[in-house]
């Protein structure tokens, strides 16, 4: 069900639907998926995102990771530089800024470019910031994520050479490596086995009590959905 979230202060907000309404449009067919939408996300949240096929979730997703900006009401993101700005403010390019360094993405297909090392998908998002850091210091970052989940024996490794289990972990720590104040998830235990799943929300669950970094899971697992402090039914 779409039905307003305004459990948390304006002083933690990370973000902030208001009154989202999404309808897609095919000659003259309409699909209304969102209506007066409201949810607010906020430092140490753990959400999940339930629902049938068809009722919103990736739509969900993919405004909260500013992807898709074609729709009505206000979304209000964090940014370090301005605290909470309305996103229908901000130019492309502050668009992808917050992209690469507010928000992490985990997919369940995991997303990792086959032609580079595990070490180097870590790295990847370096590749688009202008935080005033070396490289040197991305890599000492990257290679600290993949100790942390498990993975540093297998960082000159190419995805090609992993388990599923394996290259979420890396992908994971892909997400992390800006140090992102949210993780938006599309299903990312939906290829795994249930012990594989375990072990990545177990993963999510310690960056998020240790970092206080938000997550938002879209699963249509309903073990995965009952280890999170919230679940919202579209």
């Amino acid at each position: 069900m779409n039905t307003p979230d305004t459990t948390h202060t304006p002083s933690q907000l990370i973000a902030q639907l208001t009154r989202i309404s999404k309808t897609y449009v095919s000659g003259e067919n309409r699909l209304e998926v969102l209506k007066d939408f409201s949810l607010d996300i906020s430092s140490g949240d753990f959400v999940a995102i339930q629902g049938k096929s068809g009722s919103g979730k990736t739509t969900l997703l993919n405004i909260l990771g500013l992807l898709d900006s074609d729709y009505c009401g206000e979304y209000r993101i964090y940014s370090p530089d301005r605290g909470m700005v309305p996103t229908r403010t901000l130019r492309d390019a502050e668009l992808s800024r917050l992209r690469n360094e507010v928000l992490g993405f985990v997919f369940q297909h995991f997303n990792l470019l086959e032609h580079l090392t595990c070490l180097e998908n870590t790295m990847l998002p370096a590749s688009f910031t202008k935080q005033h850091e070396d490289n040197a210091t991305y890599r000492r970052k990257a290679m600290q994520l993949l100790e942390q989940f498990n993975v540093a024996d297998k960082a000159d490794n190419h995805p090609s050479q992993l388990s599923g289990g394996q290259k979420q972990r890396v992908a994971i720590a892909r997400a992390m490596l800006m140090n992102p104040r949210m993780i938006l998830c599309d299903e990312p235990t939906g290829a795994l086995d249930a012990q594989t799943s375990q072990e990545i929300i177990q993963c999510f669950r310690t960056q998020n009590s240790q970092s206080g970094t938000a997550f938002v899971i879209v699963t249509h697992d309903d073990d995965v959905a009952s280890q999170c402090q919230r679940i919202i039914r579209m």
